[in-house]
């Protein structure tokens, strides 16, 4: 159960207005996700906050994908990549960190690993501060914890297909299963079934019963291999039972 904190716990680079950010986010209240209940409000919401799931166009300009880098320490070899990198989104939401989020995922998912277990601690490493900087992005109201609004909105992003969700599902379920086909099936199935499992999921991502998340919730729901963030692929139809699992190094850290 969320206790109110007494103040803001974040420092001070966090409190800064970040260009382009919403200034206040005293916006008009938005009508009820399709995941939380039905709309009962026509209330236009900034679009900023509108649901990625109605598609957005991404911008013009792409930049070439690298073909490959060289191996790091012995740990991997890196394949080329068929798709070119998007020019990066940075609305004032957390649009910037999750993009960045899902192409080191599916870079991870893509390369040959040599250890599993090294290689898993060092993406999860780097991960963190961008799950650190989306969190903060979303805590308006700086008191350290995201409300159920806030929460909806980061996990709307999170969804969102112009940052490269399905992309880096597709990858990441290859990587555990060896089967391509199966990898597609299974993303195919979840976006035809897009509103019915991301209600599903919303329920996993704010898990606790008054929809409150703190830093270390969004930690352990977002960092790969933890028991949360495999309930949170599950619970889009992504993960199943039998799927290959590597150990997070943040596992025993914000279980």
């Amino acid at each position: 159960m969320y206790v109110p904190s007494t103040g803001p716990i974040m420092s001070s680079p966090y409190m800064t207005q970040e260009p382009g950010a919403i200034p206040s986010f005293a916006q008009p209240v938005m009508s009820q996700p399709y995941f939380l209940q039905e709309p009962t409000s026509k209330t236009a919401v900034p679009a900023a906050f509108q649901d990625p799931g109605v598609p957005v166009p991404l911008p013009t300009a792409l930049a070439a994908a690298p073909q490959g880098v060289p191996a790091v320490n012995g740990i991997r070899t890196a394949r080329p990549s068929n798709f070119a990198t998007p020019a990066v989104i940075d609305d004032g939401t957390a649009a910037v960190f999750l993009q960045q989020y899902f192409s080191l995922v599916k870079s991870h998912c893509e390369t040959r690993l040599v250890n599993k277990k090294s290689a898993m601690r060092e993406l999860n490493g780097k991960l963190f501060p961008l799950i650190v900087e989306a969190f903060h992005r979303h805590d308006r109201d700086g008191d350290g914890v995201l409300n159920k609004q806030e929460a909806y909105i980061l996990f709307t992003l999170f969804v969102s297909d112009r940052l490269g969700f399905s992309d880096a599902a597709r990858a990441m379920i290859y990587q555990q299963t060896g089967d391509s086909e199966k990898a597609a099936d299974r993303v195919a199935q979840y976006s035809k079934f897009k509103e019915m499992y991301d209600k599903r999921a919303f329920q996993a991502f704010a898990s606790d019963e008054d929809g409150y998340m703190q830093l270390h919730e969004v930690l352990s729901t977002l960092s790969l291999h933890t028991d949360k963030h495999m309930a949170l692929f599950k619970a889009f139809g992504l993960q199943e039972a039998d799927d290959e699992t590597e150990e997070s190094y943040y596992a025993d850290h914000y279980a």
